[in-house]
């Protein structure tokens, strides 16, 4: 089928393959047939005329369009009506049955709900590229940094960047350009620490460090946070999967399952991120529904700013507003 969908949030991944297939194309064909749409220039005219153009001197052609369906990630430009019309001009693609033409749709995050993601689905060939376990993240640090970090500095690097293969190969190289500047063979904890954090996406651990024990502290972490122009969906989704961690880690201990080892392997994530929770653990079972509570209500904001209930620019606010009526004990 000459239609695809490349959907998923682990973006490097996506957009390594797609490099892939134009770089093969490239190789075979004139970059003269090689079309680039992306979403704030949607020309519905010069698609149709990419994808619908043929005749006595056609050839193969390869056609990216960018976030169709409608992609739900903050950078997506698209008009809704523009989409519309691109998903129309995508059903006479299909009716022509164009082995020449290959068509390959972009969209990260598509809300799978609606009818042109179900559109998709019947048509399209649909390639995904879900986010990575926290396990595959710390595998591939442990492939590639096994000569110059520590186990310990490995699983504080997984707990730091599990958000994305591209924060974390961002990172690995930001780390190997400093040790090789420096003529490094090995790093200090506080090194790392520096490298890792001197970028504008704060490591919002240090937040869970505070939460339970210094509200201030953590609401000038999230000004920090703020003010270094961190994504506010990675913040937010960073944050789900430690409260996750946690919630999960007090209902294993409240079935007397507290060895750091056992609850690593029941939890499937690095030891290192449940013996640095482990040493708050009777703080985290005294205040257990308060913990929930924020859980389901970053749940909750996380919707609210994807549906435009609030406006993105109040996301930092409401997040500190969450934090600091926590009634911790």
């Amino acid at each position: 089928m000459p239609l695809y969908l490349f959907t998923g949030e682990e973006d490097i991944l996506l957009w390594q393959e797609l490099k892939k297939r134009k770089k093969s194309f490239l190789e075979k064909y004139d970059s003269y047939w090689f079309f680039d749409f992306p979403s704030d220039d949607l020309n519905l005219e010069q698609i149709q005329n990419a994808i619908m153009s043929g005749g006595m001197f056609a050839t193969k052609k390869l056609v990216v369009i960018r976030w169709i369906p409608m992609d739900l990630v903050t950078h997506n430009k698209a008009k809704q009506s523009d989409i519309d019309r691109c998903l129309l001009l995508l059903e006479q693609f299909k009716k022509t049955n164009d082995p020449e033409t290959i068509v390959v749709c972009v969209s990260y995050k598509p809300d799978k709900r609606m009818k042109a993601y179900k559109w998709f689905q019947a048509n399209a060939d649909i390639k995904e590229f879900p986010r990575r376990s926290e396990k595959q993240y710390a595998a591939y640090i442990a492939q590639h940094c096994w000569s110059f970090l520590t186990p310990e500095q490995q699983g504080w690097l997984t707990l730091s960047c599990s958000d994305s293969y591209w924060h974390l190969t961002q990172e690995i190289e930001k780390i190997r350009w400093y040790m090789s500047a420096n003529s490094l063979t090995k790093l200090s904890n506080e090194e790392l620490s520096t490298i890792v954090r001197s970028t504008s996406e704060s490591n919002n651990f240090d937040l869970l460090d505070h939460i339970y024990t210094n509200k201030q502290k953590s609401i000038e972490l999230l000004t920090q946070a703020e003010q270094t122009n961190n994504d506010m969906f990675q913040f937010l989704g960073m944050l789900y999967r430690s409260l996750k961690i946690t919630i999960n880690m007090i209902v294993c201990s409240d079935q007397w399952i507290t060895d750091s080892k056992q609850l690593a392997s029941v939890l499937k994530t690095h030891p290192f991120v449940i013996s640095k929770q482990l040493k708050l653990l009777p703080i985290l079972k005294k205040n257990k529904s308060q913990i929930v509570a924020l859980f389901k209500n970053i749940i909750i904001l996380d919707e609210q700013i994807k549906t435009w209930i609030f406006p993105a620019e109040w996301f930092w606010l409401r997040l500190k507003q969450l934090i600091w009526t926590l009634d911790v004990q």
